[in-house]
């Protein structure tokens, strides 16, 4: 299986990589490398990968910042991009998985949310995320999305990565 992979760098994208890498090959742009918010080089960029599937774990997690200074950012990286990649799935007939987040709960729910539960985001990063979700399911319906809660495991390698929950924790 041929994977393009989004945000190898970081802390579930590395996860993602170690875990396929050797059985499958692996296509990971760094961030320096492709911009995921230019459309045209994400379609060449996908188009020249020929890719199975398109893993997308790159995003805008700072959660606190997408408050503020940071919201364009936030809705570049998590809604934006996310949308062109679809796209480009679509167009090239790879699947697509992205990985959205369960900021997208208000977190009033007393039990544990569920896939049909009505999103309803609180905060600029949530917002961010949900629209990213939308994005992708009107772009390529056939892709998969999974929402995710707190990551911890091996440290990203990226210099943006953010520590994890376990890490905040031990410090």
């Amino acid at each position: 299986m041929r994977c393009f992979l989004t945000g190898a760098s970081g802390r579930l994208g590395g996860a993602i990589m170690r875990r396929l890498a050797g059985a499958h090959d692996m296509i990971t742009p760094s961030h320096a490398a492709l911009d995921l918010t230019d459309a045209t080089a994400v379609a060449a960029a996908v188009a020249s990968a020929r890719p199975d599937w398109i893993v997308h774990t790159a995003a805008y997690n700072n959660v606190d910042e997408a408050e503020g200074v940071g919201a364009r950012s936030a809705f570049l990286a998590n809604a934006y991009a996310p949308a062109l990649l679809a796209a480009a799935a679509r167009a090239t007939g790879a699947r697509m998985l992205h990985i959205s987040t369960d900021y997208v709960f208000d977190g009033t729910k007393t039990e544990g949310y569920v896939e049909d539960d009505e999103p309803a985001p609180i905060s600029a990063y949530g917002a961010s995320k949900y629209l990213g979700e939308l994005a992708v399911q009107a772009r390529d319906p056939r892709a998969v999305i999974v929402r995710t809660s707190r990551l911890y495991g091996p440290p990203a390698t990226s210099a943006n990565a953010k520590r994890s929950f376990v890490e905040i924790v031990l410090d």
